[in-house]
């Protein structure tokens, strides 16, 4: 007879799984008495308690402690690499105690994400004001804001974290009005979203790395061109006309 621990894993992977996940997560981050949640995949719930497990309270003291804490760390990260950077640097920097750190961040990773996260949801504010947003002006508007906020591109590329842009931006993108529409109207629309995070920070990445030496216009429609298949059949187009 098959081990039954074996059984077991394979019917969570295999299957859809009902997890219900009971008790107080610690540092009084969040509340869960008992949250049912069904997904094929086992990695959704651990998902969910990773973006849940830092603070998400409105206590002032906590956040300004957090203000404190994300402002130590990139004022550290301007001296320092990522690697070599502690909790208890951090925590010296910010004139806080370690137990006031745990209280609000898991770990020194969780405040890079939430650096990011609120960077994004200022982006995904910019965007949904306009009624008439397009691939186009979306391209545009994302580089001009991210070379806006180029020192938090270079820390995540000079600290080999440049991963955590597509990550992240496949995380955000379906939040945007823009792509909420494709949503009702692709099959399968996380490809689409999956596509355009890795498209957005690959040229993002390159063009930082080049100096960002291509006007922000230029940038853009490049990758609006790339993005719809219009940059292949003006290709082709010219290969036609030269064989004329």
């Amino acid at each position: 007879m098959p081990d039954n621990n074996v059984k077991n894993s394979s019917m969570i992977s295999a299957s859809l799984t009902r997890v219900s996940i009971i008790g107080i997560v610690k540092k009084n981050r969040l509340l869960v008495n008992t949250i049912s949640i069904r997904h094929t995949d086992i990695h959704f719930c651990q998902s969910f308690m990773e973006t849940y497990y830092m603070y998400h309270g409105t206590n002032p003291s906590a956040l300004r402690s957090r203000a404190c804490i994300t402002e130590a760390l990139l004022t550290l990260l301007k001296k320092e690499k990522y690697t070599d950077i502690t909790i208890k640097n951090i925590c010296r920097e910010a004139d806080l105690s370690r137990q006031t750190f745990y209280q609000i961040f898991e770990s020194k990773d969780e405040v890079i994400k939430y650096l990011f996260s609120d960077l994004f949801s200022e982006f995904e504010e910019q965007c949904n004001y306009f009624l008439d947003m397009t691939l186009s002006k979306l391209c545009c508007s994302f580089f001009e804001f991210f070379q806006e906020h180029e020192n938090f591109i270079s820390i995540l590329i000079d600290n080999n974290m440049a991963y955590l842009l597509e990550q992240e931006f496949e995380h955000y993108l379906p939040k945007i009005e823009l792509f909420k529409k494709i949503n009702d109207t692709e099959a399968y629309p996380d490809y689409s979203v999956c596509y355009m995070a890795g498209a957005l920070s690959q040229i993002l990445i390159h063009w930082y790395k080049n100096g960002m030496n291509i006007p922000v216009e230029v940038i853009g429609n490049m990758t609006e061109n790339m993005a719809s298949g219009k940059i292949f059949t003006l290709t082709t187009r010219e290969e036609d006309s030269d064989n004329v």
